[in-house]
């Protein structure tokens, strides 16, 4: 079945139904294997976290579901908001034992707790969490009207990181379109979506996917093997002589849903990096943790991240 998000593919390719990357060997939202180009070493995919100070937080979180809302992603909006809450904490925040967030765009609710999740005013990272107890519940409101709210209590372990951000390194993003349709179940019914990323040094860039508790590498990818920029360059991702023979960024939906909300991450780092994940197939997608703990893994004056949210949706 077709997983919502963003997957590389020729569009001059023919393309059956339900067929993925005909020009490579296997079904995964992103791209080819790749490894670091000939001739340069990369850090290793899978680099431990270095040592530092660390610090288990409990926090609890509530969402509310709004009236466009989806179960699924409330609940996910809650989980990132409990993470947001314990890397805040873990630095010296203070931070409510019960925070509620009510928002009817789920969507943009993921993204933002998400994307505080993973570095709150440079702070640190949460890398690891349990979940200690989960479940809906009905809340009461000021005018006695009930509304269904996700609640979660969850462990949490922070990596407090002794040496913020470079200042002076700072990453953008932006997208063609905030907004991506899906008019049929071939790979070329999704509209493309066209990624530019710039950086205030000269960076080497890693462009991700985020949906539905997991990662998926775009870029580098077996096709577009590194992706550099000079600084306060404009780079096209995919590069515009790959676009000119057919490469694009196309969306896709699960056919069981109307919509879905993906985040885009990108993350230029001064020397090149392995991504997360090398090889193929399911290879190339990896989880929440073990993507925030390979981040971690870089130090801070040498990454810098910049997201964007998606919202992915079938044609009415």
């Amino acid at each position: 079945m077709a997983a919502a998000g963003m997957t590389c593919v020729f569009g001059w390719l023919p393309t059956l139904p339900g067929a993925r990357l005909t020009l490579v060997a296997y079904a995964v939202l992103g791209c080819a294997a790749v490894g670091a180009p000939a001739g340069q070493r990369a850090a290793p995919a899978s680099a431990p976290v270095p040592p530092g100070d660390s610090v288990w937080v409990v926090v609890e979180r509530e969402a509310a579901l709004g009236s466009d809302g989806v179960a699924a992603e409330v609940s996910r909006s809650a989980l990132y908001g409990a993470l947001a809450d314990a890397v805040a904490q873990a630095g010296g925040a203070i931070v409510q034992s019960s925070s509620v967030a009510v928002r009817s765009d789920s969507g943009g609710g993921i993204h933002d707790a998400y994307v505080r999740s993973l570095h709150v005013e440079g702070r640190g990272i949460a890398i690891g969490w349990t979940v200690l107890s989960e479940g809906w519940r009905v809340r009461r409101t000021a005018g006695g009207a009930g509304v269904p709210t996700y609640a979660i209590r969850v462990r949490v372990l922070v990596r407090r990181e002794r040496d913020g951000p470079d200042p002076a390194f700072t990453a953008s993003l932006r997208l063609s379109s905030p907004t991506c349709v899906v008019r049929g179940p071939a790979l070329t019914d999704g509209e493309e979506i066209q990624v530019a990323v710039a950086a205030s040094a000269d960076a080497k860039w890693i462009i991700l996917s985020m949906a539905d508790d997991s990662v998926s590498i775009l870029a580098p990818n077996g096709i577009e093997r590194e992706v550099a920029s000079e600084a306060g360059e404009w780079r096209a991702v995919p590069a515009d002589s790959l676009r000119a023979i057919g490469l694009r960024f196309r969306c896709s939906l699960d056919p069981s849903r109307s919509a879905s909300h993906e985040s885009i991450i990108a993350v230029a780092t001064r020397a090149l990096v392995a991504p997360p994940v090398a090889g193929e197939g399911a290879r190339r997608k990896v989880g929440l943790e073990e993507f925030n703990r390979w981040l971690a893994a870089i130090p801070p004056r040498e990454r810098s991240l910049a997201t964007a949210s998606l919202e992915v949706r079938k044609q009415p």
